[in-house]
């Protein structure tokens, strides 16, 4: 045969319709998909189809032949609002699958809606998607609920459970939690009906499985369940779960204060630990209301260590104190397990390694930082610096326990060793995670504003001895919380409490902080933040105590919203020295330190003095801190007892009154 000839072009340019009618469907499909993606685009029916495929249609008569002959145009969301347009579909789309959309609110409020349904359902076999959507939050007061879309969505559910629907790879269900979730399901049997199924997403569904029988089938990909149950016990979730082992996607998420169903809190007689095999799972969340609830789903599961986690617990302290009090056992052998099973999951990790170079703490999780903005901090890596994306996830989030202002402030006073107190199981979980080498070698620590400081978060905190940069998303999250941690640091280590105290961060190099929000970037009024001037000597004077070798940069950023900001800035200039005071009046949170090393200024400084350079010049230099204070006999203050080393505040005030701030102030 001789070699195909290259493709070739007529001079004159095609015109569309000159493709074949086979092609030309095909493209109509693609424009319907790419304008129209979702089954429902709202809770409310479509009166007639989507918008796109009423326009191919009308655009000429050839476009209309090809249009009304693409059965897959007409076969999207239906049952249509009108019923001669759901008639019309199904008679255009007759032998291929289609799409069964059905909105629950319409079922209460349109007659003619209903009866389009029922038109519908005889052909519930050619489906290959089922959604059924009953969301009164997005319209609020416009709808009355009664039984009828309930009662509708039971018989659906049995239907489903009876009705071979081989061409069926998706189960979307969200039944609003308004009316409550949607109980006394009679059968709910997918893996004998729908063995093609890939992804069920369930909202506000519970289910009480009996008898033994599967209830998704083995090929299932994508499993999401929110304020739903589909097992009781933990032994019913390892049996659910151990029949899809092609999982991909898993998520349970639950919101205690409108969902009541728990799984019973104990732990399974039969089944050892982590013995649901997943090894295809790329996403795992367990956020079931409680401490307890979420770890007992994440203990008898093992998947990749490098699927992305997500475990949370309650949002309210008074929930999570509930539980811990009710159960207060199986809270112990839950911590008491979890540090060993979390380091079984990230062996792999372990071995090798790898670590994340940047950390969040919030009030409900460590998770890990990404910043769009910086790919540096946005990815695990290994010890070389390249990626560790095999071992580790991007994205990881791991619950901590709540506990409320009041007990946060009160730990710093008691230090019961209670397993009732949430105080003290919150340090545990926080001991478990931060044993970890994957989050203690980090090197960079977010501190969200609503990140709770109490006497347990020493210890904590402690462990991360390779952070080099600390980021304050809030002024008074720095002047005042982290100052107050500083100064119980203080206290404890002089009362050998917590030898781990003194050396909290050793490798400090530079502290950002968030003085306020970009006004003008946001569009917002401008309202400036007062700086407590004492508070902030106090402050300025412990950053110097402790991290007088390390410290090299202290980045504020949008300056221009504290109030009195010049002479705050004038004080820090003052105290740690102008070089090491900068501000950004923009937000760039996630700016890199500088690859200068924090010895790089004593080998500098012995140069000049090896070269003959102002003496006056070298002894001022030989200070850390470029304005560091020197005392009558020209002793430096590292000589001073501690009890000396804070400026008196008329002291400071009277040197900065003196001076031009511009001088000491770097503005980038």
């Amino acid at each position: 045969m001789p070699p195909a000839s290259p493709l070739s072009f007529s001079q004159h340019h095609r015109h569309v319709d000159d493709l074949p009618a086979e092609v030309l469907a095909v493209v109509f499909e693609l424009k319907l998909y790419e304008d129209d993606f979702l089954l429902m685009g709202s809770s409310i029916a479509r009166r007639g189809p989507p918008r796109p495929v009423i326009d191919i249609s009308h655009v000429s008569r050839r476009w209309r032949s090809v249009a009304i002959s693409c059965q897959r145009l007409w076969s999207t969301a239906l049952p249509c609002g009108s019923l001669q347009w759901t008639t019309l579909c199904l008679t255009r789309c007759s032998t291929a699958s289609f799409e069964l959309a059905v909105s629950g609110l319409d079922l209460v409020a349109s007659g003619e809606y209903r009866s389009a349904y029922e038109l519908v359902l005889p052909h519930l076999s050619r489906a290959r998607a089922v959604v059924f959507d009953l969301d009164t939050e997005a319209y609020p007061g416009q709808y009355s609920l009664n039984d009828l879309s309930s009662n509708a969505l039971r018989a659906l559910f049995d239907k489903l459970s009876t009705t071979q629907m081989p061409q069926a790879r998706t189960l979307e269900v969200f039944h609003s939690m308004e009316s409550k979730a949607l109980e006394d399901i009679p059968k709910l049997e997918l893996a004998k009906t729908m063995s093609a199924l890939t992804d069920v997403w369930l909202t506000g569904i519970v289910y009480r499985p009996s008898g033994g029988r599967p209830i998704f089938p083995t090929g299932l990909r994508s499993l999401y369940l929110s304020d739903s149950q589909c097992w009781w016990t933990v032994d019913e979730m390892i049996d659910a779960l151990g029949t899809v082992p092609m999982l991909e996607y898993f998520a349970c998420s639950i919101e205690p204060w409108t969902y009541k169903h728990k799984v019973a809190p104990v732990l399974s007689r039969v089944h050892h630990r982590r013995c649901v095999q997943l090894k295809r799972l790329r996403h795992f969340t367990s956020s079931c209301g409680s401490f307890i609830q979420s770890m007992l789903l994440f203990q008898y599961i093992s998947f990749p260590s490098d699927a992305d986690l997500r475990i949370l617990f309650s949002r309210t302290p008074e929930d999570e104190a509930a539980q811990i009090r009710a159960h207060p056992r199986l809270v112990g052998e839950l911590l008491s397990s979890s540090g060993d099973l979390a380091r079984a999951h990230f062996a792999p990790a372990i071995d090798r390694g790898a670590f994340y170079p940047s950390l969040v703490l919030e009030e409900e999780c460590i998770k890990v930082w990404q910043c769009h903005d910086c790919g540096t901090h946005s990815a695990p890596i290994l010890p070389d610096s390249s990626m560790a994306t095999d071992v580790l996830p991007r994205n990881i989030e791991l619950g901590l326990l709540q506990i409320t202002h009041e007990e946060a402030q009160n730990s710093w006073y008691r230090h019961p060793v209670n397993p009732l107190s949430p105080v003290y199981n919150r340090s545990r979980i926080l001991t478990v995670w931060a044993s970890l080498p994957i989050l203690a070698r980090t090197r960079v620590l977010h501190f969200q504003p609503s990140f709770v400081f109490d006497a347990h978060s020493l210890k904590f905190l402690a462990r991360f001895t390779d952070v080099v940069e600390l980021h304050f998303t809030s002024w008074p999250l720095f002047v005042e919380r982290f100052h107050e941690l500083l100064k119980h640091a203080n206290f404890y280590s002089y009362r050998s409490r917590i030898p781990n105290a003194p050396n909290l961060f050793p490798s400090l190099s530079t502290i950002h902080v968030q003085c306020g929000p970009d006004f003008v970037a946001l569009g917002l009024t401008r309202t400036d933040f007062d700086v407590d001037l004492p508070q902030l000597i106090r402050l300025a004077d412990e950053l110097l105590l402790r991290w007088r070798g390390s410290l090299r940069h202290v980045v504020l950023h949008n300056s221009q919203a504290l109030s009195n900001g010049a002479t705050a800035i004038s004080l820090l200039n003052s105290i740690l020295g102008g070089e090491r005071v900068i501000c950004l009046h923009e937000d760039l949170s996630c700016s890199k330190p500088s690859d200068r090393r924090p010895d790089d200024n004593e080998q500098n400084s012995k140069a000049e003095n090896d070269d003959g350079g102002d003496s006056e010049g070298a002894e001022t230099e030989g200070d850390e801190f470029g304005g560091g204070r020197v005392d009558d006999s020209g002793a430096e203050d590292a000589d001073i007892p501690e009890s000396s080393r804070v400026l008196e505040y008329e002291d400071v005030m009277n040197r900065v009154l003196g001076e031009d701030d511009n001088d000491k102030t770097h503005v980038h």
